[in-house]
C-alpha cells in the first residue's frame, strides 16, 4: 500500500501547473502557438478547423484536463513517446480512436480538439495477432489501425483514454491501449 501511494504521488507530480496557468473550459492551457505552425493551405489542418468557427481561433500544442496531459501530433512528431493518440466518445455508445491534430480556443473561450480518426485496416479485425507453434494468439489492448481523412471536433471531456502509438511507414499505426488515463500519462 505504501508503494501504491508513493507511485500515485510521482504520477501526480509529472504535470507542470507552472506552464499551464490558464483554466478555460475545464482545461489548463499553456501559451498559445502560431497558427502558421499548422498547415494553412486550402485543405490544411488550420483551414479545416477554422471552417467550423465563425471567429478567429487561438491554437495550442497541448492541454491538461483532469490531470492528464495531451498534445497534438505536431508537438510529438519525431519523439519516441507521444501524447497525441486517444480513445474518445464519438457519441454515447460509440468509442473511436484518433490522433489530436489541433487544439483550439475560440473567442468565446470554447476549447476543442480537432481529431483525425483512426480506422480498422480490415473491418472487424483491429486486434493484434501472432502465431506460435501453429496456434494463433490475440494480444489484448493492441490494435492495428490506419489513418483516415475523417475528422471530428470534440471537447476534451470526451477523451476516454490516452494511448501509445507506433506509426509505421505509410498510413498504418499500432495503438497500445492502457487501462486508464493516469497509467498512460
Amino acid at each position: 500500500m505504501m508503494l501504491f501511494k508513493f507511485t500515485e504521488e510521482l504520477l501526480n507530480r509529472k504535470q507542470s501547473q507552472i506552464r499551464y496557468k490558464d483554466f478555460i473550459d475545464l482545461c489548463y492551457l499553456p501559451k498559445p502557438v502560431s497558427k502558421e505552425l499548422y498547415d494553412t493551405s486550402e485543405n490544411g489542418i488550420a483551414t479545416r478547423v477554422q471552417s467550423f468557427f465563425n471567429n478567429e481561433l487561438t491554437f495550442y500544442n497541448s492541454l491538461i484536463i483532469s490531470g492528464v496531459l495531451v498534445k497534438t501530433i505536431i508537438m510529438t512528431h519525431g519523439k519516441l513517446v507521444g501524447d497525441c493518440c486517444i480513445s474518445f466518445y464519438f457519441d454515447n455508445d460509440n468509442i473511436k480512436y484518433g490522433l489530436i491534430r489541433a487544439i483550439v480556443k475560440s473567442s468565446q473561450n470554447v476549447v476543442r480538439l480537432f481529431i483525425e480518426e483512426l480506422i480498422e485496416k480490415k473491418p472487424q479485425t483491429p486486434r493484434f495477432y501472432f502465431k506460435i507453434n501453429d496456434e494463433q494468439y490475440q494480444v489484448p489492448n493492441i490494435f492495428r489501425l490506419k489513418r483516415s481523412n475523417l475528422f471530428h471536433l470534440k471537447h476534451p471531456k470526451w477523451i476516454l483514454k490516452k494511448n501509445a502509438i507506433i506509426c509505421e511507414p505509410g498510413v498504418c499505426a499500432t495503438v497500445l491501449e492502457y487501462p486508464n488515463l493516469k497509467d498512460s500519462s
